[in-house]
């Protein structure tokens, strides 16, 4: 692995892991999450990252599914062949471990999904890191991929082994859910092995907030969630759909102006159609981001002038495509009908 950018100091390093083509959002994600100088970002992935971003705690490393398999497969002490990039996120609770050379000297290391905007980190995490504990947790019910952070110590690092299937979730070729709550794994995710550490009294989670927001509802995976742990009676609450801005490296609920620490851009990326990639994210003064999508504020004329024609000509792709491709096959099939 070749590390093209250096990082500057902080107490905590957040690791992403990305192989095959950026989503069009990525120049948001990581502009956002640059504005956060005592947090670190660590990017793993095959594609090039061009251009640099406000703040110099990004750090790039370039690197391939067969190269993180053998690294995998050296630290985890086994064999593991990683054959398509979504696998990553089952690796997610060894991080700690596989990358333990990048991660010497932080107090903190995480994982983050790129699906995600940031706002203030160092406000919204400071109670929560006040308290010193193991793991803090994004969401109240469990341990979850969009974001995540642990202790940088052998104990926490090395929690993943006490799973006594972590070697199969990895060695699988189809991913399991094993970094979260197991769906596809009889429910024996790692959130089983940190709730039997902590009800030992062995760790302490951070479990009192909802981090994020999102652009959807929560309701079928709060339902696996109570399949998951039926007896856990603090389960159920759902998290609605909730609208976000982001001004001047904060992050607020439209709804109740509450700061969050980022937006999961959930369902958007499936439903939006984005033909371009977002651009000029130094330039951006502000953002929305609702169920129509995003709405950008460009702070010079120039760049408002340029995203309006670029709004113009998506709007005009997304009329051919979505609205007239379906009349297109309409007309045809009365076409063919007839006599």
């Amino acid at each position: 692995m070749r590390s093209s950018t250096s990082p500057a100091t902080s107490t905590a390093c957040l690791i992403a892991v990305h192989f095959g083509m950026l989503p069009s959002w990525i120049n948001l994600t990581l502009e956002t999450f640059s504005r956060n100088t005592a947090f670190n970002l660590l990017l793993v992935t095959d594609q090039p990252i061009d251009r640099t971003y406000s703040r110099g705690n990004i750090q790039v490393i370039k690197s391939s599914l067969a190269e993180f398999s053998t690294l995998a497969s050296q630290q985890l002490g086994f064999l593991v062949q990683v054959k398509r990039g979504y696998k990553i996120c089952d690796f997610r609770p060894a991080f700690g471990h596989i990358f333990e050379s990048e991660l010497k000297g932080y107090d903190y290391w995480g994982h983050v999904d790129l699906d995600t905007f940031w706002g203030d980190m160092a406000i919204v995490l400071r109670p929560a890191l006040m308290t010193q504990p193991d793991i803090i947790c994004g969401e109240p019910n469990h341990v979850g991929g969009p974001f995540c952070l642990y202790r940088n110590c052998s104990e926490i690092n090395l929690l993943y082994q006490k799973n006594d299937r972590h070697k199969e979730a990895f060695q699988r070729e189809d991913n399991v859910d094993f970094d979260e709550i197991g769906i596809n794994f009889d429910h024996q995710g790692f959130e089983t092995t940190v709730r039997q550490a902590e009800s030992q009294g062995k760790i302490s989670v951070y479990r009192d907030r909802q981090f994020y927001l999102q652009d959807s509802d929560s309701s079928w995976w709060i339902s696996q969630v109570q399949k998951a742990y039926p007896n856990d009676r603090s389960l159920g609450k759902k998290f609605e759909f909730g609208a976000g801005e982001w001004r001047s490296g904060k992050l607020t609920a439209l709804e109740n102006n509450q700061d969050y620490l980022f937006y999961h851009f959930y369902d958007g990326k499936k439903r939006l159609f984005q033909p371009f990639p977002i651009q000029w994210c130094n330039q951006i003064e502000s953002f929305k981001i609702t169920g129509a999508g995003f709405q950008l504020s460009y702070r010079s004329p120039f760049y408002k002038v340029l995203h309006s024609l670029e709004k113009l000509i998506i709007s005009v792709i997304r009329w051919v495509v979505y609205d007239m491709g379906p009349l297109r096959h309409k007309l045809k099939a009365i076409v063919q009908r007839k006599p």
